[in-house]
């Protein structure tokens, strides 16, 4: 039988001990890591979208599966903007486009929970004029 180590040419060096790192070798990096940094220095990313690959070592927040080149990473609010979060780094997270869709059909549920809430209290909706102000 044969394995993947005897369909290497003998000059794949360390590329193939990264491509196929075995358990027990220590001096190449684990893949989340390996690919997250990568990915972060690659000049086709945006600061914000490197940034955010770094912090989440290259997994999306929601399924935890690791991005890979060919996936499609979007950029979500985790607290929706809708209902007081705020557009800081910190509410801040990439999510793969189908994890994000998801993720925004709960957050709709929230909203609209939310706004029930409002109108329910007697309370209006404070415009964004008013929401600025309580902000300062």
């Amino acid at each position: 039988m044969r394995r993947h180590s005897d369909l290497l040419e003998p000059c794949a060096g360390k590329l193939a001990s990264t491509v196929l790192r075995g358990e027990g070798d220590s001096n190449v990096p684990a893949l989340p890591d390996y690919w997250s940094s990568r990915m972060g220095k690659n000049p086709e990313l945006s600061s914000r979208l490197a940034l955010l690959l770094k912090k989440q070592k290259g997994k999306c927040s929601h399924c935890e599966f690791i991005f890979r080149n060919e996936d499609v990473m979007e950029v979500d609010h985790i607290v929706p903007r809708a209902i007081g979060g705020k557009d800081e780094y910190k509410n801040l997270q990439l999510l793969h486009r189908h994890c994000h869709d998801v993720k925004t059909k709960t957050d709709l549920e929230l909203i609209r929970k939310h706004n029930l809430e409002i109108v329910s209290s007697g309370k209006k909706h404070p415009s964004k004029s008013e929401e600025r102000e309580a902000l300062k």
